[in-house]
């Protein structure tokens, strides 16, 4: 027996189309057919408007989408000491992305707060050993 749930589809390949190509927004148009993001992005195709999916590429490090902030500013703030999950929620994006963007501009990374951690506890474990 299946583990999961399955999703009730409420839209035909026509109708999921027209709603894409009314909000340009893979995420809500699936939410309302009651289908995956894929789903949606086959039927675009399927009905002719391939033309309005847009694949993310390269151009998309330079910034975040949907967040406003610019790379030089992920790099400013990142140098000046703000941890990579608090540039990321000042912007509103996943971690991930700030990493992208920090290794797109051959920008360092710091230790995180759990590595840090562990070493301090290796270095004193050998010292009081």
């Amino acid at each position: 027996m299946a583990s999961y749930t399955r999703i009730k589809r409420v839209m035909t390949d026509e109708q999921l189309a027209a709603d894409y190509a009314a909000c340009l927004d893979t995420v809500a148009t699936a939410m309302r057919g009651g289908v995956c993001t894929a789903t949606v992005l086959a039927a675009v195709r399927r009905c002719g408007l391939g033309h309005l999916v847009k694949r993310p590429g390269s151009a998309t490090l330079g910034r975040i989408a949907d967040a406003g902030m610019p790379a030089d500013e992920v790099v400013r703030r990142y140098r000046a000491g703000q941890s990579a999950p608090l540039i990321a929620a000042a912007a509103g994006c996943a971690v991930g992305r700030i990493y992208r963007i920090l290794d797109h501009h051959n920008v360092s990374r710091r230790p995180s707060a759990v590595a840090a951690r562990k070493t301090r506890q290796q270095r004193k474990a050998s010292d009081d050993g």
